[in-house]
């Protein structure tokens, strides 16, 4: 019965997987699409220290088919060395509106949400896009994300990633991550399963909307913001959708501390945001349940271990491939790494040795501030933590 019950979890994890993998291949044929829409966008960029090629990051924006947009970059200590490189990017591009803002909202324990509110006072437009320092877009990027909103029942849009610029091995696996189990989880979630999961590194929405839920203000002390507001905007009635248009995210020097802390938070949320759907993931490491039903196979001998054994291990086999292959064509990279291979044998092990460490963890680091992950990923200050106060708080400078 036991071998019976695998051999059905096993069929069902690789069906999935091999349906994701197809659907990144049909993402990836959507990317060459041009859309337009005169829809006016306010730019919010959160900057904090020197991402790996900030410059070249930020100046994408500056080079934007979309006719009718501004750049409000902002940071919340004036110290902040990344300043230094929007105002060049600014004064680089006199024809764009870009302002710059330092200062942050002296509330809330989510850091990306306190510059991010501080920047939201300053956007002229209704149509906001809030978008990470360490994304790095196409020219037609904005008009196509932009064009969703021409339905009036879209309340918001995200955008799927692709990991590029590898250097270090650290950086290397988390490219791998990106393009493997983080885009395959999104297009089974977004393209097949119609239920948008938002990518925070890329939302678009309307200030009206956003108001509707509450405001930035209702997330300042969650660690998930992106997937409780796009939850918030579902729940309103709106519809949330990914636009194909992908971004990347340039990822050179990372160390392997790095990529660990980074894939152990987000299992950390996903955990924290629901018990029943992180157990789920486990459909999602048909390597795990393969292995599972081949051992089960052999300490189980009968006529039909040769027979199961042959076919898990040709679906371990298929199911590599079809990864692998799925990666390349979603990352543009050409065949040939060793590591690639290495990596497509072994990241499933790997990943539930991840999910099975969340589980025990309840402490997140994120860009040095240490915090309490609780239900619904609600952070929690450390004890001895106190808010943090500004010398002059909720501070805008015009650059």
């Amino acid at each position: 019965m036991s071998l019976l019950c695998l051999i059905a979890i096993a069929g069902t994890s690789s069906a999935l997987a091999l349906l994701a993998h197809f659907a990144v291949f049909w993402l990836a044929s959507k990317q060459s699409l041009i859309r337009h829409t005169t829809i006016p966008v306010s730019i919010l960029k959160p900057l904090k220290g020197l991402d790996d090629e900030l410059e070249a990051n930020l100046t994408s924006f500056c080079r934007q088919s979309h006719p009718k947009y501004e750049i409000i970059f902002g940071a919340a200590d004036a110290s902040d060395p990344a300043l230094n490189i929007a105002r060049k990017v600014a004064a680089a591009h006199p024809s764009i509106p870009i302002r710059i803002v330092v200062g942050e909202c002296p509330t809330g324990l989510n850091p990306k949400v306190r510059v991010l509110r501080a920047l939201l006072r300053s956007a002229r437009h209704d149509v906001i896009l809030i978008s990470d320092s360490n994304v790095r877009v196409g020219e037609h990027y904005l008009a196509n994300t932009t064009a969703e909103l021409e339905d009036p029942s879209v309340g918001l849009v995200s955008n799927p990633i692709v990991g590029v610029g590898h250097v270090t091995l650290g950086s290397q696996l988390e490219n791998f991550q990106l393009n493997s189990y983080v885009i395959f989880g999104l297009a089974l979630t977004n393209f097949v399963g119609k239920f948008a999961c938002v990518v925070g590194k890329s939302m678009l929405m309307r200030q009206s909307s956003l108001r509707q839920i509450g405001g930035l203000a209702k997330f300042a002390d969650v660690l998930a913001e992106d997937y409780l507001i796009g939850r918030a905007m579902r729940r309103r009635g709106f519809r949330v959708v990914t636009c194909p248009s992908a971004i990347q995210t340039i990822n050179k020097s990372w160390s392997m501390d790095r990529t660990w802390e980074r894939h152990l938070r987000w299992s950390q949320i996903r955990r924290s945001l629901g018990a029943p759907s992180y157990i789920l993931e486990l459909l999602l490491f048909p390597h795990l349940w393969l292995l599972a039903t081949i051992g089960v196979a052999v300490m189980n001998w009968s006529s039909l271990s040769p027979i199961v054994i042959g076919t898990c291990t040709l679906t371990v086999l298929v199911t590599c491939i079809s990864e692998a292959a799925a990666m390349l064509r979603w990352s543009e990279q050409s065949a040939g790494s060793s590591r690639l291979l290495l990596f497509v044998a072994m990241r499933q092990l790997a990943q539930v040795f991840v999910w099975l460490m969340a589980w025990g963890k309840s402490e997140v680091n994120w860009r040095g501030n240490k915090l309490q992950i609780g239900k619904g990923s609600k952070l929690i200050a450390t004890r001895g933590r106190r808010p943090r106060r500004l010398q002059q708080p909720f501070a805008r400078q015009a650059a």
